[in-house]
């Protein structure tokens, strides 16, 4: 992604305020901390895990997860992670990567940051029709990606993450996707 585009992403987001659920499902799957919430928002999930650091590019949203409760908050690009390797237990990607337009730096960096065998769980938005759009409101302009069902399963694979879950769900009256996988060991060779 650019980097005009993604300071027009960083100002509308500077401005919003949300007041989103934080998302349960996850807690099917017992992530396990040291854990990373990658593009955090207003800190939603930082209500219901335990040692949880809060990532986002926005201040404003990490001012809101603050007042959310969230101790552990630091202000970056989740293409460029602050973190040493092999650092994290689990990541969470909620409705977050949907805002880039190619999500292989991305999540070329969650694979770096992760332990082997660490978990990665991701929302994205959804939709039958591949498309990208900017959406222009009165608090700036915002990209999204809407992914063809399936289709963030497999760059996770092609990638290097072995599939735990996979499933379509709607919120919002939008369609969804939740995908959990877990890292896949290196063979290492001699």
């Amino acid at each position: 992604m650019n980097w005009e585009t993604k300071r027009k992403l960083v100002e509308a987001y500077n401005k919003i305020t949300y007041r989103r659920k934080p998302f349960l499902r996850i807690l099917d799957f017992s992530p396990e901390p040291p854990l990373l919430d990658v593009g955090c928002g207003g800190g939603q999930n930082c209500k219901i895990l335990r040692e949880v650091i809060c990532l986002d590019i926005s201040v404003k949203q990490l001012t809101d997860a603050r007042e959310h409760g969230c101790n552990f908050l630091v202000n970056a690009d989740m293409e460029f992670l602050p973190f040493r390797d092999e650092s994290f237990s689990t990541l969470l990607y909620m409705a977050s990567l949907h805002h880039l337009d190619d999500t292989k730096t991305a999540i070329h960096e969650a694979k770096r940051v992760l332990k082997e065998g660490g978990m990665i769980m991701a929302t994205i938005w959804s939709s039958n029709v591949r498309m990208s759009f900017v959406k222009s409101t009165s608090s700036g302009e915002r990209y999204f990606r809407l992914y063809y069902p399936g289709e963030l399963k497999e760059e996770m694979e092609i990638s290097g993450f072995e599939t735990i879950h996979d499933e379509e769900f709607e919120r919002l009256s939008n369609l969804n996707e939740f995908y959990v996988g877990r890292k896949r060991r290196e063979s290492k060779s001699i």
